[in-house]
């Protein structure tokens, strides 16, 4: 199953540097386009802010932050969303179909309505009658679903995941600790992009 994913767009875009010497991002154009992209694809106003020559950030609904990396190929720029670009609304429509065939029809919210993952990181979602839904999105866009109608049983599973992400930072926290003590300098995690999965993108020409 493919839900609420944002395929490849794969357009072409205006120029993407500023003509004059005022005080105008040169990426201003290619800021607006790359919004104006978006925002066709999500139906919510996306603005774009690109701080340096590789990347940008996207402000969408609900104060959604979604990381856009850029690059040059040949005379022209690319885009593409870091990680994988998830719209809760296929997501919600999807599950509420799917708990009506358990025969426990009831509403479903998977908030926030945008959010930007890494591979099979998993979504959890909440049924209006207790239980909870999980949603594991994998890097080639298809997702894993389990529904757990029973509250209780949902929510021990929420608690579990927490604690497992919990451990997961302890562990992280531990190893740098460790790099830095080993070589007197500190350390530096650097996010990066999701693991090839399908993301917006775009080649705007460079003038």
């Amino acid at each position: 199953m493919r839900v609420g994913l944002l395929a490849t767009l794969g357009v072409g875009l205006g120029s993407a540097c500023a003509r004059d010497h005022s005080n105008v991002s040169p990426f201003a154009k290619l800021e607006t386009e790359i919004g104006a992209a978006l925002t066709a694809r999500i139906g919510a106003p996306v603005t774009v802010h690109c701080p340096t020559p590789i990347a940008c950030i996207a402000l969408g609904p609900e104060h959604a932050q979604i990381p856009i990396l850029l690059a040059r190929v040949a005379d022209a720029w690319t885009w593409r969303v870091a990680g994988l670009l998830v719209i809760s609304d296929a997501l919600e429509a999807y599950l509420a179909t799917a708990v009506a065939d358990l025969g426990a029809a009831q509403a479903v919210q998977c908030a926030p309505r945008i959010r930007v993952l890494a591979a099979n990181e998993r979504i959890d979602c909440w049924l209006a009658n207790g239980g909870k839904a999980f949603v594991t999105v994998h890097a080639d866009g298809s997702t894993g679903v389990e529904i757990d109608l029973d509250k209780g049983a949902g929510d021990a599973r929420s608690e579990v995941r927490s604690v497992q992400k919990e451990e997961a930072l302890a562990r992280l926290s531990r190893a740098l600790e460790h790099e830095e003590n080993s070589d007197g300098e500190e350390a530096t995690v650097v996010p990066v992009a999701g693991d090839g999965g399908p993301d917006d993108g775009g080649t705007v020409p460079r003038p």
